[in-house]
């Protein structure tokens, strides 16, 4: 551990510091380079537990010695019981990507046997060291075939190269096991930096591809399977490749590996945050920040993302690629996300810095990105909070998109939110608040990270949203919440996954006189049972023994009818969340 965290301090102090570095490579290599904190747990030592819905904490790691961020979810298009996600865990031993699926609509998680280091070795001879990485991402196509995309920054003290790999993996059983390419085939991207100066080495690959976004085509068109991968990419000096800066690649349903040919979507270098995706007509939408100009664009391809019409104008920021330490990060920023609806409206979400406060907006387009709605602030649906970070958006098959993101008070304290549209995105229901805990931001500073992004998807009443949380400060730690928007208000529905105790089922519901819990826990220990109604008033309370294995406790309850929620404490602090109708 100790050569590790040398190995990284010199690296950040040579590369961060070298005259001559690319100022893209500077801004990346802040995200991509993990500073050391304890001994990683490999993947096979965490928990392989299956536990049930709903604000679902995603591993049992609870030091505060290692960060789990930039999470992404998915849901199978054929299925929508069937959802998929992953996120960066990052220690002393490097970063892995655990990956969790679900078959039931998000009622049971189960970690996947999926290791994402165990292919370093066959791909890099003589000792190489994971010393960062970042970016898992996920695309479904109509067959419902699986891609997973993530990035290893990996250090050779032989070769004295930090190689920069853009993996890809398919799963054909919704997450549970993956399947490379062999040999190269299985890299998006692959190019090697110099440790000492930051330069780019000719001699390795074609140069950096970094923060690529994946959609595919289900359209049943002329380029239906194609699987499109947008990114920042630095060539090298030896690469055929085309493109300095924004670019497009793609890979066809039955090829075994992405196009030796690649389109340049930005105008100049000087771009970041791609966001893809590819409207039923299978039109391809890119959208992505210039960092020297803080402007948002958009760009639209109608032939397979081989060209693109002009670019357009989103929005006209102030510093829309971060700065010194404003909330948590040295590196806050735009964070675009991009979805579209089945109307083929788009969707952008993104905050902006302006007079040191974090600002976030939306703004959609129903003329295929020609223009853009007047953007939305996000600080309208919540009182009292300073920042907004971090928004993402999803959008159901009604075409209604839903909001989620981080709000944080003049002193750092922030909790998770959501809105919901019912018009189409014209205007938003109140916010419901997802996150169950305070994360107290001010505990913390640049070597704790939260990531640049989350996403979510929606369906019908459900946004499932998944986001980096600092509660107790226990460091960032990835957490997967169910909203409910069939509800008076948006209710989120939590539940530790990993949790020592299970909340297996509860009956009735609707309740009239009594509810029934079955709970499986892992300890002997004492549990918190409390009925609380939307507000926080606190209807019943009750402490019940619980023993290892299969327990049933029942609460009896007198409650006017409507909506409340069903709340269980654990000893270790999990907390489970659930919705109870009460008749």
């Amino acid at each position: 551990m100790k050569k590790i965290t040398v190995l990284l301090a010199v690296m950040i102090s040579a590369l961060l510091n070298a005259q001559e570095i690319d100022s893209r490579i500077e801004h990346i290599l802040k995200e991509k380079l993990r500073p050391v904190k304890v001994e990683l747990p490999t993947e096979s030592d965490q928990s392989n537990k299956t536990t049930s819905n709903q604000e679902h904490k995603l591993s049992t790691i609870s030091s505060s010695s290692v960060d789990e961020a930039e999470g992404f979810i998915a849901m199978n298009p054929n299925d929508s019981s069937i959802m998929v996600l992953s996120y960066m865990s990052s220690g002393a031993g490097g970063l892995a990507f655990p990956v969790y699926y679900t078959t039931n609509g998000g009622a049971t998680w189960t970690k996947s046997s999926f290791n994402s280091k165990a292919q370093i070795s066959s791909d890099f001879s003589g000792t190489p060291t994971i010393v960062g990485g970042g970016d898992p991402v996920f695309a479904y196509d109509d067959s419902g075939k699986l891609y997973f995309s993530y990035i290893y920054l990996i250090y050779d003290a032989q070769a004295g190269v930090a190689y920069f790999a853009m993996y890809w993996a398919t799963s054909m059983d919704n997450g549970q096991t993956f399947t490379y390419e062999n040999g190269q085939n299985h890299f998006i991207g692959y190019g090697g930096l110099n440790p000492l100066n930051g330069t780019i080495v000719d001699s390795v690959g074609d140069g950096v591809l970094d923060r690529q976004w994946m959609a595919v085509d289900n359209t049943g068109g002329t380029y239906d399977g194609r699987l499109y991968t947008t990114g920042l990419f630095i060539p090298n000096g030896s690469t055929q490749l085309n493109g300095n800066g924004m670019i497009i690649k793609y890979k066809d349903a039955n090829d075994s590996a992405f196009s030796t040919s690649q389109t340049q979507v930005s105008v100049g270098q000087n771009a970041q945050f791609g966001n893809v995706v590819v409207a039923s007509n299978g039109d391809v939408h890119v959208t992505y920040v210039n960092f020297q100009t803080d402007r948002l664009y958009h760009r639209r391809s109608t032939n397979g993302g081989q060209t693109f019409a002009a670019q357009t104008q989103v929005y006209d920021g102030y510093a829309l690629f971060g700065q010194n330490q404003i909330v948590v990060h040295s590196r806050e920023n735009a964070a675009p996300n991009l979805v579209i609806g089945p109307d083929n409206t788009l969707h952008l979400a993104w905050c902006d810095i302006i007079n040191d406060t974090v600002h976030g907006f939306y703004s959609r387009s129903t003329d295929d990105g020609t223009t853009w709605s007047q953007p939305i602030e996000l600080s309208n649906y919540l009182a009292g909070e300073k920042d907004n970070l971090m928004p993402h958006v999803a959008v159901d098959k009604h075409n209604n998109p839903s909001i989620s993101w981080y709000g944080v008070d003049e002193n750092g304290l922030a909790m998770f939110y959501n809105v919901q549209s019912q018009d189409g995105g014209l205007s938003f229901l109140p916010a419901a608040t997802v996150s169950t805990v305070t994360t107290d931001f001010s505990n913390y500073g640049n070597n704790d990270f939260f990531g640049d992004y989350c996403n979510s998807v929606k369906l019908n009443c459900k946004t499932f949203t998944i986001w980096s949380d600092g509660r107790n400060n226990a460091g960032p730690k990835m957490y997967v919440a169910t909203v409910d928007h069939c509800a008076s208000v948006g209710i989120a529905e939590l539940t530790p996954l990993d949790s020592d105790v299970e909340l297996v089922n509860y009956y009735p519901n609707p309740v009239h006189d009594f509810v029934t819990l079955e709970l499986k826990s892992s300890e002997n220990q004492i549990v918190n049972a409390r009925i609380v109604d939307i507000t926080g008033k606190l209807i019943l309370e009750n402490d019940k023994e619980v023993t290892i294995g299969n327990n049933t406790i029942t609460l009896n309850l007198t409650a006017a009818s409507g909506t409340y929620l069903l709340e269980v404490t654990t000893e270790s602090g999990a907390r489970i969340v659930r919705k109870l109708i009460v008749e």
